[in-house]
């Protein structure tokens, strides 16, 4: 079995391409992150909507009663 020599350069530019992909590895994670807590925000609107609508329906039968 045949062995190669890794030089500097070519150890360099491998770190070099490891970092980047690393970087956009992190910065797709990042925007998935950030949208799943846009979603998660407007269900907790909308849910703070339905809840304040019960809650005004529900007192304004109990100020009919």
């Amino acid at each position: 079995m045949a062995q190669y020599a890794i030089t500097r350069p070519e150890l360099e530019a491998d770190q070099a391409r490891q970092e980047v992909t690393f970087v956009q590895a992190m910065h797709a994670m990042e925007r998935r992150l950030e949208h799943q807590m846009h979603a998660l925000e407007r269900r907790m609107y909308a849910t703070a909507a339905i809840v304040g609508g019960l809650g005004v329906a529900i007192l304004g039968i109990l100020i009919k009663l």
